[in-house]
């Protein structure tokens, strides 16, 4: 949605706070999810889920890049050109409906290839082909507000709807796209997944020892894969939440509830740029892969330089070696 409260005057401590927080999070941001990318592009053999990641990570970047120094140029007194509320600020809700529909795809994907392990995985033509829908889906879904939003006369950006019953009714259909039917196919996709790998099996007598292994190990990876996604929707669900509230109150509240719409507005925007630099830190924190590929990178960069080197060679070389052990585990 567009920025309804740029408008209002903003105290000098406030702005402070904002511009330190902004800072922050574009670095943060760019440097976690561009180490992402730059893992991810080294790779030797990608699947299904590094897609999708990669998918998040560019809906990060293009958020950060487009939000962030704008927001900063035009802050506070100045007015927001009509292209900037035209663009930037729609690009945002485009991002987040590009992450929202990804972690829908991943939650969905994932579920197919735990339900029917015995069949073809799929193929990344069509994952490619579901990873252009969501940018396409998006941009059409938010072309109604980059028609709509428009320079406020006193700063900032506003909506101009022909009656107030379309700019209601496409509040709500933000809220069912971009939130409630998403969040409701990736739960029953969770729910299905976790009766699946919580279900007894039965052992066949003729199973071996490393069969059982096997299968054990497989239901350990997909657990781990499991909790990160539900992890980085958790994530989503929460920052993304107060945004859709404070809409539907601004539409269909009283004035009360507009007062408190107008104070989460305010703060919105920073909740929003925080998510974009938090699944870097989830891959870190639940999978082996990232973290390994972190700290590879991390004394790359400050001490370890010839290393990293010479273990990309070796394995550049040798693309069936220890490294694709863990590829079926690494998000």
């Amino acid at each position: 949605m567009a920025n309804p409260t740029s408008y209002e005057k903003v105290t000098e401590l406030e702005k402070q706070v904002k511009l330190v927080l902004y800072i922050l999070t574009l670095i943060l941001g760019l440097c976690g999810n561009s180490l992402v990318l730059v893992i991810l592009a080294r790779k030797v053999r990608r699947v299904a889920n590094d897609l999708f990641i990669i998918n998040l990570a560019v809906a990060d970047l293009t958020l950060l890049v487009f939000s962030i120094p704008i927001t900063v140029l035009f802050y506070g007194e100045f007015k927001s050109p009509t292209l900037v509320c035209k663009l930037v600020w729609p690009m945002m809700t485009v991002s987040n409906t590009v992450s929202i529909f990804t972690l829908t795809l991943m939650a969905m994907c994932r579920c197919h290839v735990i339900l029917n392990a015995f069949r073809p995985v799929v193929r990344h033509r069509r994952i490619y082909r579901g990873i252009a829908l969501t940018w396409i889906l998006a941009i059409m879904l938010l072309l109604p507000l980059m028609i709509v939003t428009t320079q406020h006369p006193l700063g900032g950006c506003k909506e101009v709807w022909g009656t107030n019953v379309d700019g209601k009714i496409y509040t709500v259909v933000l809220a069912v796209l971009q939130y409630i039917l998403p969040l409701t196919l990736i739960a029953i996709a969770y729910i299905w997944i976790a009766v699946d790998l919580w279900k007894p099996v039965n052992l066949n007598s003729s199973w071996t020892a490393t069969d059982r292994k096997g299968r054990e190990k497989r239901r350990k990876e997909n657990l781990q894969i499991v909790k990160t996604l539900a992890t980085i929707v958790v994530l989503f669900a929460i920052c993304m939440l107060p945004g859709h509230v404070a809409w539907l109150l601004s539409d269909f509240g009283g004035k009360s509830e507009k007062d408190v719409t107008q104070v989460i507005l305010r703060f919105f925007d920073i909740l929003v740029y925080i998510h974009s630099c938090l699944n870097p830190i989830v891959y870190g924190t639940l999978t082996k892969y990232f973290r390994r590929e972190y700290s590879r990178y991390i004394s790359y960069i400050f001490c370890c330089r010839k290393q990293l080197h010479s273990y990309s060679s070796r394995q550049s070389h040798n693309p069936s070696g220890r490294e694709n052990m863990h590829r079926t585990a690494s998000l």
